[in-house]
């Protein structure tokens, strides 16, 4: 009981600022309308540059997704959805297939839950079992339950994942599947935006580093006003070779590179790195 009001408390907090309808809404406000502008110019000149997004997220929202639906580009969340991404009224199942196999759309995955899905915990005949579904916005239903993938352990499943058995959760659908879309996805794109990330998941740090290892054309920018250097440099840079040069180079205001290891560093935050580069 205190782990699904616990689980309530915090989707509804997630609500107060990104709860959208097309009667009433909390991301389309004039207090956002420039970033929100400037994020879907960027999108959108990525897009006719002949890009695919892939975007990937460890917030428990759907801005992103909302943002970019509305300015006209259709992106596939993980789940069954057709037609409206805003006044749908039913539970929408994952589409697990669709996942783990289409890398040609437009892409916006919760890798660790959503404030938006809900854990339903008896399958269709009324016996034990899980899966995760998308529901509209404003419905909370926060539950919590458990599922034994070894024996003699129980794993504790909820909407949204944090703290406590991080790792092993991910470990069920749809997380499993996003993460495997993830992996690969690190392995063939040419460029990695890293936003705000304070590189605190073990899980996720192992695949970019994966991935740089063994995608020689991968570059990676990081955007992050606090970025850690000496942090990057031991638990990444070093991980990817020796260093024949300084780790760093200056590359401008707010913005350092590391040449040898094809890494850009700007210590903005990410709307003033929308904003001072018109994309227009």
């Amino acid at each position: 009981m205190f782990l699904n009001d616990s689980l309530a408390t915090i989707k509804s907090q997630i609500l107060k600022y990104s709860y959208y309808t097309s009667g009433h809404n909390k991301i389309l406000k004039p207090t956002n309308e420039i970033i929100n502008k400037q994020f879907c110019q960027w999108m959108n000149k990525l897009v006719n540059q002949d890009y695919t997004l892939r975007m990937y997220t460890l917030n428990y929202d759907r801005a992103f997704k909302i943002l970019l639906q509305t300015s006209g580009l259709e992106v596939f969340e993980g789940f069954n959805l057709n037609g409206t991404a805003v006044d749908y009224n039913q539970s929408i199942p994952p589409n697990l297939p669709r996942i783990i196999s289409d890398f040609d759309s437009h892409i916006h995955y919760n890798l660790h839950g959503s404030a938006y899905w809900n854990l339903k915990i008896l399958n269709s005949n009324g016996l034990s079992g899980y899966e995760f579904h998308l529901v509209p916005s404003g419905e909370i239903d926060a539950p919590a339950g458990t599922i034994t993938f070894e024996k003699g352990k129980r794993l504790l499943l909820s909407s949204i994942i944090t703290g406590y058995q991080k790792v092993q959760r991910t470990a069920t659908s749809p997380f499993r599947q996003m993460f495997s879309a993830f992996d690969r996805d690190c392995f063939e794109v040419g460029r990695l935006y890293i936003v705000g990330y304070s590189f605190g998941d073990e899980h996720i740090n192992d695949i970019v580093r994966n991935a740089r290892k063994y995608n020689n054309k991968l570059e990676i920018v990081l955007i992050d006003p606090n970025f850690d250097e000496n942090k990057f440099y031991t638990e990444f840079i070093l991980h990817w070779g020796t260093p024949t040069m300084p780790p760093y180079q200056d590359a401008g205001p707010k913005e350092i590179v590391s040449n040898e290891f094809n890494v850009r560093i700007i210590k903005e935050k990410f709307g003033d790195f929308l904003q001072e580069r018109s994309f227009d």
